[in-house]
């Protein structure tokens, strides 16, 4: 059965099975294997997208039907009126609005800048700074009563709305923009402008993402104290299986466009997930964090990994995104992060391979890839046939630390990619481009 959801024209008393008479959301729905779902393609859903799931006798799709732009969801908040903003004192301005949760970040005019944190009030200075009086609180779990409580401030000249054609409140909200139960088919959508996850599931298995564009995703406070946010594109979080993401964009990240990652020892071992095929557009810690506490035969294959880094994880500063472990600061704004192995696998089985991929470097940042894994644990990755274009002489490859947070482990530069080819047997046929191809 094809059933048929408009978000703005739809209504729920509709019979759903035909184009011109659609629901309005799917809540409280029931679909069989085999079904697919489909949202009017221009539409927006500004609230979490949370999908049944089929069985092994047959998935569920849930997709796009119509002419226009793929259906987009958006959870974030319009702050675009001019009425929504109080001058709190000259050139601060108060969120006069309702915020349905911890802020997370601001995105002004669909993403052509973002708003700066700044950890105080009084550290307000520059137009697009914001604080937020009760960052952090959302990760705690006793402080649930202050949920959306908070005060948001923002700097600027004048009046906000005047300022910027768009201006979007990006807030924890649901914590992802979508979650999806086992054997799924996602396609054919726009994620943006959730403040932790664009998709996020725990032990999830048999889901297909494909054709999918994630966007200005992240930033919510992981640690105040530490000063720490979080926030990727899609995470599948302890541990998932027979997995693909493929053919999908991502485009600034306040952390990683995909990851698999989870609680030792808590966390299953993902295996048999596949990223395909996608494109990666400045992502704060890298297009693909591979985190463990271990994996089984992951394929990170076809992509290709541009600008990493970017102003979204930055947030108007000269660093790279922080982690919660700082000795692995310097690793991140990279195309591929591999730390926190926790957890070994049988041996002779692989816990990932890197092949035929694009990883271009933009200036000042960390790299292609960076690793904090042993060398023993190294040999059990599979990294070929990759094509690496250098855009300066910083460091290309970066791998194995020490437990001395002094020590950053070997590193090679591009003029020394061959020396890392003879020395770890990694990308015996990758090439490298010293031509500046990708300089972002």
């Amino acid at each position: 059965m094809v059933y048929y959801i408009d978000p703005q024209n739809g209504s729920d008393s509709n019979a759903g099975t035909i184009p011109e008479m659609p629901w309005c959301t799917i809540t409280g729905r029931v679909f069989e294997p085999g079904d697919q779902v489909l949202f009017r393609r221009g539409s927006v859903i500004r609230k979490a997208l949370r999908l049944p799931g089929g069985s092994r006798e047959g998935v569920i799709t849930y997709g796009a039907y119509g002419d226009g732009p793929d259906p987009v969801v958006n959870p974030s908040v319009n702050a675009g009126k001019k009425e929504l903003w109080t001058e709190e004192r000259p050139g601060i301005w108060r969120f006069a609005g309702s915020l349905p949760g911890e802020m997370c970040n601001i995105v002004f005019n669909d993403g052509a800048s973002f708003g700066n944190l700044r950890w105080s009030q009084e550290e307000l200075k520059k137009p697009g700074e914001w604080y937020y009086t009760l960052l952090g609180h959302s990760m705690n779990e006793g402080e649930w009563e202050r949920w959306g409580k908070g005060t948001l401030y923002l700097a600027c000249d004048r009046n906000p709305a005047d300022a910027w054609e768009q201006i979007e409140l990006v807030h924890w909200g649901d914590r992802m923009a979508v979650e999806a139960e086992p054997y799924v088919v996602i396609e054919n959508f726009t994620f943006e402008k959730s403040g932790v996850h664009g998709f996020s599931a725990t032990r999830v298995h048999h889901v297909v993402i494909r054709h999918c564009t994630f966007r200005c995703i992240g930033g919510g406070v992981f640690d105040r104290k530490t000063k720490v946010r979080l926030g990727n594109a899609v995470e599948f979080w302890n541990g998932a299986c027979d997995c693909t993401v493929e053919h999908c964009v991502f485009s600034d990240i306040y952390d990683s466009g995909v990851t698999h990652q989870g609680t030792y020892p808590e966390s299953q071992v993902p295996a048999r997930i596949r990223f395909c095929n996608n494109l990666f557009l400045r992502c704060g810690m890298a297009a693909y964090e591979w985190r463990g506490p271990a994996s089984r035969d992951i394929v990170f294959e076809n992509n290709i990994c541009l600008y990493p880094g970017g102003p979204l994880s930055r947030q108007g500063e000269n660093r790279r995104r922080r982690t919660e472990n700082e000795r692995f600061n310097p690793m991140t704004g990279v195309s591929v992060l591999i730390w926190r192995l926790e957890q070994e696998i049988e041996p002779g089985e692989i816990y990932c391979t890197i092949r035929n991929n694009v990883f271009g470097q933009a200036p000042n940042d960390g790299g292609a890839i960076s690793s904090g894994v042993d060398e023993a644990h190294m040999r059990r990755f599979v990294i070929e046939d990759n094509l690496y274009c250098q855009a300066d002489g910083g460091t290309l490859i970066r791998m194995g630390t020490a437990p001395d947070p002094e020590n950053t482990g070997k590193t090679w530069s591009a003029e020394q990619f061959a020396q890392y080819q003879q020395e770890t047997g990694f990308d015996k046929d990758s090439r490298i481009l010293d031509s500046g191809l990708f300089h972002g």
